[in-house]
C-alpha cells in the first residue's frame, strides 16, 4: 500500500501561539485490500488498481465515492450482509472487474450498486 503524505503547517499569533497542524493520507497506485478496513479506506481516498485478496462482509456502511477507481476482484465477492449498500458512486468511474456483488441493501435503490 503507498501512502502520499501532505502535511501544512499554519502558524497565528493571537494572544499566545496557536499551531494548526493538517496531515492528509492519500492512497495512490495499484494496491490490495483484505478487508473492510482497506476498502472503506480505498474509496475513501484510492486511486489506481485495487485488488481484492479475500472476501469481503461489510459490517458498517462504505463512503460515497467520488473520483475514477478500479477494483479487480480476483474472483472474490463484497457482501453487503444483507445491511448495507455496496456502492455508491458520486462522481467518476468506478471499475469493477472479476468481482461478485451480493446481498446488498439500499433503501429506495438499487441494493449492490447506484450513481
Amino acid at each position: 500500500m503507498k501512502y502520499n503524505l501532505t502535511t501544512s503547517f499554519n502558524l497565528f499569533h493571537f494572544i499566545g501561539l496557536i499551531f494548526l497542524y493538517t496531515t492528509t493520507n492519500l492512497l495512490q497506485g495499484d494496491g490490495t485490500i483484505s478487508n473492510q478496513t482497506e476498502l472503506y479506506n480505498a474509496l475513501k481516498t484510492g486511486t489506481g488498481t485495487w485488488t481484492l485478496q479475500a472476501n469481503i462482509v461489510l459490517n458498517q456502511a462504505l463512503p460515497v465515492r467520488s473520483g475514477d477507481i478500479t477494483f479487480n476482484g480476483n474472483g472474490h465477492t463484497i457482501d453487503g450482509n444483507n445491511a448495507y449498500q455496496i456502492f455508491f458512486v458520486q462522481s467518476g468511474t468506478v471499475t469493477l472487474q472479476n468481482i461478485s456483488l451480493a446481498n446488498g441493501l439500499s433503501k429506495g435503490g438499487l441494493g449492490g450498486l447506484s450513481n
